[in-house]
């Protein structure tokens, strides 16, 4: 499961800056469960948005 904190850090480290309010619209909108977290399910869901190759997970 990625927390908020963690998905900023890796942004950060990709070179990607996104302010707190932005990393929160990005949480409303994928953290459908409401839980604080994106989980497996949530986080191939957004991949499978940005991204035509599929994602297999086993």
């Amino acid at each position: 499961m990625i927390s908020i904190y963690e998905l900023s850090n890796v942004l950060k480290a990709i070179g990607s800056a996104y302010t707190t309010r932005e990393l929160e619209c990005v949480m409303d909108e994928v953290d459908t469960n409401k839980d604080g977290f994106i989980n497996l399910q949530e986080f191939a869901e957004l991949y499978l948005s940005f991204f035509s190759v599929p994602l297999t997970l086993s």
